[in-house]
């Protein structure tokens, strides 16, 4: 079967973020997994479907599956929400204060958790972050105004909503105030910059060792 028969969109991409995050939430209830993804169960069942001719979803009973994921698999999930979803979740962009405003900033305190270009650095990697994304499912001002970030179309700050929830174990990121690390590499694969793509090769590869 080829996984590029059919583009994912949105809700499917979002309860696919979960299932690649955290494979054993594929033996939940149809109806729980709708809930925890916010999405129809219909969509549920669709993508355990697909799943299974692709062979990534095997049923070892007829009541229990496990997923098995690939690598092709990852990679059209981050393709397709950078093309499909990404765009869709950004709040807004913002200036920030002063050029470390960032040091005395702890996301978490305020909702949000950091992505993309400033997760990447926090795990170590050699890169300097253009632009810094935050995201959160809470109130945006909570987030803007202990940071004294202003609107800006130009800013260096990006702030995306939230899909997933945070306090869920297996979609814990990396290290605190983190997002899932799928999300931080998917991030700086549609920056398209080629700082932030080596970022994310090397980051595949730790994810791999």
């Amino acid at each position: 079967a080829q996984l590029d028969a059919r583009e994912w969109r949105g809700p499917t991409l979002r309860l696919l973020f979960h299932l690649l995050c955290d494979p054993t939430l594929v033996e939940r209830p149809i109806r729980d997994l709708a809930v925890l993804a916010e999405v129809a169960p219909g969509t549920v069942v669709r993508l355990m479907d697909e799943l299974e001719g692709l062979g990534c979803l095997l049923r070892p009973t007829r009541k229990t599956r496990r997923l098995a994921p690939t690598a092709e698999l990852r990679d059209r999930w981050m393709a397709d929400f950078v093309r499909r979803l990404r765009p869709r979740l950004l709040l807004g962009r913002f200036a920030p204060p002063n050029p470390d405003w960032y040091v005395d900033f702890d996301p978490l305190e305020h909702g949000a958790l950091w992505g993309g270009e400033a997760a990447a650095a926090a795990l170590g990697a050699d890169l300097r972050p253009g632009i810094r994304t935050l995201y959160t499912a809470g109130d945006l001002v909570e987030v803007l105004r202990p940071a004294g970030l202003r609107g800006d179309p130009e800013g260096t700050v990006e702030v995306r909503r939230r899909f997933w929830p945070a306090d869920l174990e297996g979609l814990q990121g990396p290290a605190p105030g983190l997002v899932p690390e799928l999300l931080i590499e998917a991030d700086l694969i549609g920056t398209r910059d080629p700082r932030c793509l080596d970022a994310a090769r090397a980051l595949n590869r730790r994810g791999h060792a």
